[in-house]
């Protein structure tokens, strides 16, 4: 009878003991809830959760936030999400109040107003479900700045900031960026945003405070928003263009067959076939004399005439005058291609010339600054972009790529070297195949075997490898006899061939594999996992994902079990102290 009573209490304890592991590991409260998706938008480590083809969302420890009664939740910003019930009507849910699912549809329109639909009519609601305008109103539209624009179907309703509403009785009420137009019995009036009339005018548009502009003008449109948040307007007069400001200040007056949009704060005009410009205030910088006009930057302007271009400042004078067919910008925003006979060049902004227009092709610009030219038998040379001649000019490379850490990788007659940012050959082209310098050391071929040598040629490595990588955290990895080992930065083995493979994991940690099992070394070779587990998985720069008899679990970079490998699935925040695991079908959130 002791002995059953021993057995028994030794029995619990060892229950006892799993069930504390398990809830030390795992700290998992009972659930039946499928993982659906993040929700951190609506709140900071929260999941969307499905029970039952319904949706809700849980905390990461699985504590209701919304219930999962709904057909569909969608995280919105801060607390708020919209709902939408099994019926498909539509409502949001806030921790201080939320909006009930009674409409067809609801879009947030920013972070205090909601614009809501039923039977094809709309409403204006606050987030915390304070009816500001009732499911009445035809339309409500609400712009980039925040103005708020409700018709009716016999009057117009502005709200304002504060959300109060204004009447406005108007036979049409339209935005101007950040103000509002109405015209009711023929009387054209502006408003700014919180109602106000800035200016009001019989028969046509007024904008200044004290005068009313010219009533004969036939139509304005809005031109663009500049710089300094002040908008412009074209206006047409007698069939001619003109512009304004907000104010009614005359830009530029009505005498242009055409106005162009703003563009680095320059407006572009045309004059029966020839274009001109003005700057934002209306100072005409360039009379209407050019044949085509293209504004590229705020420093300059592409102009044509005759077939030719040139190039001018924003004051309207000529940095170069019209000698190219062509000029486009290329490369980096400090120079242009330009082109003259079928020959090419570059000229910098302020006109003078850098490469003359005596190279057939120009292909691209290095990230030295230097320009790859070709000529018509298709090979490559480099030169300046500042005029300078290289040491290498000559046209005698199938291929150059881009300087890297100040080497380029050409090839000459099937061949691969290196040469310098001065265009000096510094690795000859003699190998068939080279990789990349890292560190001042490069892998390359010599009679199907990897050497290794650095950026003046000289042999660090001799050609013993099948493989070898670049050089990253001062070591290699290489192959020989089939096994892979690790060189040093001075060409040293750290030790025997020995794994099936080695890859990086993890700043100076190494994955390895021996005997089809997976362990981890540092970058000097030294073994910090023995190869012991079917694989191992860098979470992040603090744990490891490891599989063992097929189930995952979690490992610490020394080798400390934090999880037994007990899952079927596991998956680790890049940050957070959480976890998710699969277990029988059903996605789970657990912290450490």
């Amino acid at each position: 009878m002791n002995g059953a009573h021993t057995i028994n209490k030794t029995f619990l304890c060892i229950t006892y003991f799993l069930c504390l592991h398990y809830s030390i590991y795992c700290q998992q409260p009972s659930t039946n809830y499928t993982l659906v998706a993040p929700a951190d938008l609506y709140k900071k480590g929260s999941f969307i959760v499905e029970k039952g083809g319904l949706q809700g969302i849980n905390t990461k420890k699985n504590k209701q936030l919304i219930p999962a009664i709904y057909k569909k939740v969608i995280p919105v910003h801060k607390e708020l999400a919209l709902i939408i019930d099994t019926n498909g009507y539509y409502g949001c849910y806030h921790l201080k109040e939320s909006i009930p699912c009674k409409y067809d549809s609801m879009i947030f329109c920013n972070d205090s107003l909601v614009v809501v639909k039923s039977n094809s009519k709309y409403g204006l609601l606050s987030i915390n479900n304070h009816e500001l305008l009732s499911t009445k109103y035809k339309s409500i539209c609400i712009n980039a700045y925040g103005n708020t624009l409700v018709e009716t179907f016999n009057h117009y309703i502005i709200v304002g900031e504060r959300l109060d509403t204004i009447k406005i009785d108007a036979d049409e009420l339209n935005f101007v960026d950040s103000l509002y137009h109405y015209s009711y019995n023929n009387v054209h009036v502006l408003l700014n945003h919180e109602g106000m009339t800035i200016g009001q005018g019989d028969y046509n548009w007024l904008f200044d405070y004290k005068c009313k502009l010219n009533p004969n003008r036939d139509t304005i449109t809005n031109l663009t928003t500049i710089v300094t948040s002040d908008s412009l307007l074209s206006f047409k007069q007698n069939d001619y263009w003109g512009v304004v400001n907000v104010f009614g200040d005359t830009i530029l007056p009505a005498i242009f067959d055409q106005i162009f949009p703003i563009k680095d704060s320059l407006l572009v005009f045309k004059t029966g076939k020839k274009y001109g410009f003005a700057n934002k205030y209306g100072k005409i910088s360039l009379m209407p004399f050019a044949d085509s006009l293209r504004i590229l930057n705020e420093k300059s302007v592409l102009f044509k005439n005759n077939h030719y271009w040139g190039i001018l400042d924003h004051n309207g004078f000529i940095k170069s005058d019209t000698l190219y067919e062509c000029i486009e910008e290329i490369f980096t925003n400090k120079c242009f291609y330009t082109k003259n006979k079928t020959k090419n060049g570059i000229i910098g902004y302020d006109g003078n010339l850098i490469l003359s227009c005596d190279y057939p092709y120009l292909l691209s610009q290095t990230s030295e600054g230097l320009i790859t030219v070709k000529n018509e038998s298709q090979y490559l040379a480099i030169v300046g972009t500042e005029g300078r001649q290289l040491l290498d000019t000559t046209y005698q490379y199938q291929e150059i790529l881009d300087f890297k850490r100040g080497y380029a990788r050409v090839k000459k007659f099937d061949k691969y070297g290196f040469i310098n940012s001065e265009g000096g050959l510094t690795i000859a082209t003699q190998y068939p195949k080279v990789g990349e310098i890292v560190n001042n050391r490069v892998a390359v071929m010599i009679k199907n075997k990897w050497a290794v040598v650095d950026g003046w040629e000289k042999m660090i490595c001799q050609p013993y490898y099948s493989y070898c990588s670049t050089f990253v955290d001062s070591v290699a990895i290489a192959s020989r006899d089939n096994k892979f080992l690790m060189l040093g930065f001075h060409g040293k083995e750290l030790f025997e061939p020995k794994y099936e493979s080695i890859s990086k994991l993890y700043d100076n940690r190494y994955l390895v594999f021996k005997g089809k099992k997976a362990g981890l070394i540092n970058k000097e070779g030294h073994e910090i996992i023995f190869t012991k587990y079917d694989s191992i998985v860098s979470a992040n720069d603090r744990l490891l994902i490891y599989k063992d008899f097929g189930k995952y679990g979690i490992l610490t970079l020394d080798d400390v079990k934090l999880c037994n490998p007990s899952f079927e699935k596991l998956l680790l925040h890049p940050t957070k102290k959480e976890y998710i695991i699969l277990v029988r079908g059903k996605w789970n959130v657990f912290q450490f």
